[in-house]
């Protein structure tokens, strides 16, 4: 699809550009830096200047050199320059509206040849009510290209963008400014537009095609999706703002009578502050207010329909951390702390405490307190530090037994805080992925082994000492999600591991001679006690280790001995002597084989080591066909021998199933 045809088919039509060379009149910021033009001027005014001037001027003129900055004066002094001599002040700000007015007039030559039609605006674009389906806009709107400028441009575009809402016609800004990157992020949250809905390009770029046609292909493209994003966010701003004010409505029913009533029939006893309990309420309630606003959902629901999503590299690089959004998903805000516990419980479900220095914990065991890991009195850590972990506590106690005063005792799982980095974001393991913890974004790691029991009375001690103090706390699910683990390992039953299954094996062996055919090595049968036992390794996954008797690995060296250079071919004459000459073969036919996760008719080879480098000596071939009865000369097989390992499918004892049939 061509660009023309993708406007169209989007319904983009009408462009509105906006330029302030399309103004009639400058304004006083637009005639900077002409100092000596001023000063000739009044130098030279006169009772005729200030007569015609007074006209079209309705301000005193008793002073007019102090009248720079008026911009009817400068309006007046415009309409009237070629008869008070006016004319050099304004020299370099018609230059300049007529380079602008190049720019702008090939701009709008090939948004025509696009099929557009465009419409000139300047200043004061957005005054009236605007109609475009795209919006091309200078980015500095004044000759001065101030801040003033900028904010000019600002304004007028978050008023369309707030006509528009969801619909907000995508924009391309330009300038000639070269703090365009930095403009860019000011532009998305001031006013209001999104990353996919904007572009901004240098006003040089507009004198070319190619560019500008890029950038209308790239928001043409993702239009449709543009919008659908834009009427969820309208949507989540509209029902966050009514969500919270029925809350408010709700909250402000409270009366100190029923205050009252709920720390006495409830609180006293729970153990937990009113403070706290009303923040948590109102966290409750203002979650449902939001869930009822049946837009979000609807708007929710639209994009999930969305069935492609391919809007090419991101325009704004670092503007979205989604690390950021993982840390305020299971994490509280750290003003939202000090409501954790109370005097009585210093700690709170969830809380996350940090060590200076490590916790003083007995030798041994005492009453309440039991502790399964050794001391560390290793040095502060430095968190700030990418490759520094600092050692973190995490309150899994359940709540209710720390807010009632039922434990007498914390527990703690430890884990290790460490800076994120793109090495440390992890998915694997049992992890906090994104806390933050002193203004700085950390992932936790925390090992289920390791955990310890604390007397609430040394916790406050630790605290009012400094030992310890509370960096973050876990949001509920995500301690529960620990804490269920925790309990989980803590009670395992330890059982004896099955033993590696033996499996009844055929070996045929076979070498490829000087003519590149296979032969099989001349030795009585590999397979005559041979099994394959299957078990697992240290992770966990299938380990398959081939086993030989003595006497057939004994043949099989004598068979290789008995292989001359001639046998072979000469690219495997290195691999025969290998072989021959030295005992490593012979060692690793007699410990066994092993192949990590063998698969069906797939080739393992196996090198040993000479004087020369690695050598391969063996080839593996797991089930499947026979190797091949004729070979290329580059072919692996030529260098070493073949092995062709066939597994049997396990039967049943006999003497198992007569005494199973008997009873």
């Amino acid at each position: 699809m061509t660009l023309e045809e993708a406007l169209k088919d989007h319904g983009i039509a009408n462009v509105l550009v906006v330029d302030d060379c399309f103004d009639d009149v400058p304004l006083a910021n637009d005639l900077a830096d002409i100092d000596e033009a001023w000063s000739n001027f009044h130098d030279d005014w006169n009772v005729k200047i200030e007569e015609v001037i007074a006209k079209v001027y309705n301000g005193q003129l008793d002073e007019p050199h102090e009248l720079r900055q008026d911009d009817d004066y400068i309006a007046a002094l415009w309409h009237s320059r070629a008869e008070v001599g006016a004319e050099p002040i304004f020299e370099a700000y018609e230059a300049t509206q007529r380079l602008d007015g190049d720019v702008a007039a090939r701009l709008e030559e090939y948004l025509g040849q696009l099929g557009l039609t465009c419409t000139r605006a300047g200043r004061a674009f957005a005054d009236t009510e605007v109609k475009a389906d795209l919006i091309v806009i200078d980015l500095f709107l004044g000759a001065a290209q101030d801040p003033n400028a900028a904010e000019l441009s600002k304004q007028g575009l978050r008023k369309i963008a707030e006509q528009y809402g969801a619909e907000m016609p995508p924009a391309i800004l330009f300038s000639n400014s070269t703090r365009l990157a930095s403009n860019a992020d000011e532009y998305r949250d001031h006013v209001g537009l999104l990353e996919s809905g904007f572009r901004i390009l240098a006003k040089s770029e507009l004198k070319t095609d190619g560019a500008l046609k890029r950038q209308l292909e790239r928001l043409v493209s993702n239009r449709n999706e543009t919008v659908v994003l834009g009427r969820f966010l309208s949507a989540l701003e509209a029902g966050m703002a009514d969500a919270s004010k029925r809350t408010i409505s709700i909250m402000r029913g409270v009366n100190l009578s029923d205050l009252a009533q709920l720390r006495q029939l409830l609180l006293e006893f729970e153990g937990k502050a009113l403070g706290a309990y009303l923040v948590d309420v109102f966290d409750r309630v203002l979650q449902h207010e939001i869930e009822s606003q049946v837009p979000i959902i609807e708007t929710a629901n639209e994009l999930s329909k969305i069935d492609n999503l391919d809007p090419g590299p991101p325009y704004l690089s670092g503007a979205f951390r989604t690390q950021d959004l993982v840390a305020r998903m299971i994490s509280q805000a750290e003003a939202r702390l000090p409501l954790g516990g109370s005097e009585e419980f210093p700690v709170a479900f969830g809380d996350v405490y940090m060590k200076p220095t490590a916790v003083p914990e007995a030798p041994e065991a005492q009453d309440g307190k039991v502790d399964n890991e050794p001391a560390n009195d290793s040095p502060p850590a430095d968190p700030q530090k990418n490759d520094v972990a600092s050692e973190v506590l995490l309150v899994v106690t359940p709540a209710c037994d720390l807010l009632r005063g039922a434990a007498e005792s914390a527990l703690f799982l430890k884990g290790q805080s460490k800076q994120i980095s793109d090495q440390s974001w992890l998915y694997k393991g049992d992890k906090s992925p994104a806390v933050s913890i002193d203004g700085t974004l950390c992932r936790i790691d925390w090992d289920l082994q390791k955990y310890t029991t604390l007397p609430l009375a040394e916790v406050k001690t630790l605290i009012e000492e400094g030992s310890v103090r509370r960096v973050a706390r876990l949001r509920q699910p995500h301690v529960l999600e620990l804490q269920q683990k925790l309990l989980t390992s803590m009670g395992r039953v330890g059982l004896p591991a099955p033993m590696p299954a033996r499996i009844e094996t055929t070996v045929h062996a076979f070498y490829y001679g000087a003519d590149l055919k296979r032969k099989s090595l001349e030795t009585e049968s590999l397979s005559a006690g041979c099994a394959c036992f299957v078990g697992r390794d240290e992770k966990g996954n299938r380990v398959a280790s081939l086993v030989l008797t003595e006497s057939a690995c004994e043949n099989a060296i004598t068979a290789l001995d008995n292989l001359s250079d001639d046998d072979v071919h000469n690219n495997g004459r290195a691999s025969l002597k290998a072989m021959t000459e030295s005992s490593e073969l012979q060692k690793l036919l007699e410990q066994g084989i092993q192949l990590n996760s063998p698969e069906d008719g797939k080739v393992r080879s196996i090198k040993i080591q000479t004087k020369a480098g690695q050598v391969p000596v063996l080839h593996l071939l797991w089930n499947g066909n026979e190797p091949p009865e004729e070979i290329e000369a580059n072919n692996t097989f030529i260098r070493g021998i073949v092995l062709h390992i066939q597994t049997h499918t396990e039967q049943p004892d006999p003497q198992l199933q007569f005494v199973a049939a008997f009873e």
